[in-house]
């Protein structure tokens, strides 16, 4: 306190028809915020709002003199800062997806309903995701573990990199179980699980012979 109250300070005279020094007779003196077009208004739609938005930022707020620079913010604007924006971008902003995403016994995950391939060693692990209108990215203890291009609904991607090389025995074991108990409900659910995993990378397609068996399970196996 004693740094503060030792000054030096420099007093003006405050009242009726006074202003801060460099602040227009009339200027208005404080924060000037959003919340102060929206306090007290009533708009009748989203184009009326906006519509007056426009006329209070360019009428009032923008010829306000700034408490900081002591400047009008639209003289400003007009005469510094809009030649220095890049210009507009040519398509709409996606919101990105944020998501946490478990990797499957397949080696995929699932981002808004859309398949994709993580590697092998984070199988049964849960990844950070972010996807946008291009790419989906995967992130595991902070680390971007793969990106893939964005896919839509029912799409899949998969990259065989992902995939065990060195695993494929234990991959194909699992197979022969999924196998053994789908033709446990049936020969005929068995011959159409075998067909669902007639593929180069057949355990990319265990997740269907799963849906398969939730199905029999539902339904049961007569129908």
């Amino acid at each position: 306190m004693d740094g503060v109250l030792a000054g030096p300070w420099i007093l003006h005279r405050s009242g009726p028809g006074s202003s801060p020094p460099g602040q227009a007779a009339g200027g208005t003196y404080g924060p000037v915020r959003a919340g102060n077009f929206f306090a007290g208004e009533d708009f009748a739609d989203l184009a009326d709002a906006q519509a007056r938005a426009q006329v209070w930022c360019a009428g009032k707020a923008g010829q306000r003199i700034h408490g900081t620079t002591c400047q009008r913010p639209a003289v400003v604007f007009a005469e510094r800062e809009a030649a220095l924006l890049l210009p507009a971008p040519a398509a709409v902003y996606q919101v990105p997806i944020y998501a946490e995403a478990k990797v499957h016994r397949d080696y995929h995950i699932q981002v808004d309903r859309a398949l994709y391939s993580i590697p092998e060693h984070l199988r049964g692990q849960t990844v950070s995701v972010r996807a946008d209108g291009e790419l989906v990215k995967a992130f595991h203890g902070g680390k971007l573990v793969k990106t893939h291009p964005r896919q839509p609904a029912g799409g899949r991607c998969t990259d065989p990199a992902d995939l065990p090389a060195d695993k494929t025995g234990y991959a194909m074991r699992d197979l022969t179980r999924l196998i053994a108990t789908a033709a446990g409900h049936g020969a005929d659910i068995g011959i159409y699980a075998e067909r669902l995993l007639d593929h180069q990378l057949p355990w990319t397609r265990m997740r269907q012979v799963y849906r398969l068996l939730g199905l029999v399970k539902r339904y049961g196996a007569a129908r």
